[in-house]
């Protein structure tokens, strides 16, 4: 299998409710993403999305609320990871620096800091 370089960027800024919904609702409508429900039985657990640039792919995940902390997160991305279209590719999310649980997960997944960059990364 070839190797994937993945990466998280943790950021500084606060995000506001209203900056969030308006992203989130212009990813949804974005045909260039690739989304993913995550899902239990027959309810929606969360959405994982890819976005596809030159030389690498933005991924987002969401979780609902009552969904946390049951893996689902890590479940979801290690699968995706495996995806053909992924193969070979740089994978970069975007985490808010005190957004801790995030950190943790990407860790839990053998990202690792660049201290140069700021970016988590891992070759797969």
């Amino acid at each position: 299998m070839k190797k994937i370089q993945d990466s998280l960027q943790i950021f500084k800024k606060k995000i506001k409710p209203m900056e969030h919904k308006k992203w989130f609702n212009g990813m949804l409508k974005n045909k260039f993403y690739y989304h993913y429900l995550i899902k239990r039985n027959l309810s929606t657990v969360g959405l994982l999305s890819y976005k596809p640039f030159k030389d690498y792919y933005l991924l987002s995940i969401i979780i609902k609320e009552k969904y946390k902390k049951n893996n689902y997160a890590y479940r979801a991305i290690k699968n995706s990871l495996n995806f053909e279209y992924l193969i070979g590719k740089k994978i970069i999310a975007e985490v808010k620096k005190n957004n801790f649980a995030s950190i943790k997960l990407f860790k839990k997944l053998n990202f690792s800091l660049n201290k140069k960059s700021k970016l988590f990364m891992k070759v797969i």
